[in-house]
């Protein structure tokens, strides 16, 4: 015998998620993206940072050591490969393929480069200067002239207070300088 119906049925049906839910979903995942993301650009330019640093500081005492190797006692007039154990300048992680790597030159009294940021038409990656043994890496631009002034500064532990400056300021203006920042609250 056939059972009788209830006078209402119940209709249960596979229950997706609603628009509001997949809504409220997506706008956590925006939150969480806009808080990690800087951490992740600033966690990149310091590894950058601190490679470049490593890298300026590793050629520097290699110059420094051919230098005393020399009968001469001269700078060597290019940073040479053959110098490291992997036959290769040590690697810059902004430098575009179409740049050469370092540009050697030999002008007595610039210790910086007068273009220090790096791009397609850069000479080098990095700056090599033979008359005084000068051992400096150009940085990315970082979109502001201080940003990226302070970038190149960090990595070639220098106290420049210009893009465009190719010789150190005396120590004066830097303490000057320093002195200055301290009243700021720098």
């Amino acid at each position: 015998m056939p059972r009788p119906r209830p006078a209402f049925e119940v209709h249960v049906a596979a229950r997706g998620f609603t628009l509001v839910e997949l809504l409220i979903v997506v706008i956590i995942l925006a939150i969480i993206a806009g808080v990690a993301i800087p951490r992740v650009n600033n966690e990149r330019t310091e590894a950058t940072v601190s490679s470049l640093m490593a890298n300026v500081n590793l050629v520097g005492m290699t110059v420094e050591y051919h230098k005393h190797r020399s009968n001469d006692g001269d700078w060597p007039e290019v940073v040479d490969t053959a110098w490291f154990s992997s036959q290769r300048y040590p690697y810059h992680p902004d430098r575009p393929d179409a740049v050469p790597k370092v540009q050697n030159v030999d002008t007595p009294g610039e210790t910086h480069p007068a273009s220090k940021v790096l791009s397609v038409a850069s000479a080098g990656a990095y700056w090599y200067n033979a008359a005084n043994g000068q051992f400096r890496s150009r940085v990315r631009d970082m979109g502001d002239a201080s940003v990226t002034l302070e970038m190149y500064n960090r990595v070639n532990q220098s106290s420049l207070t210009s893009l465009t400056a190719t010789k150190a300021p005396p120590l004066a203006a830097v303490e000057s300088a320093l002195s200055g920042a301290e009243l700021l609250g720098r």
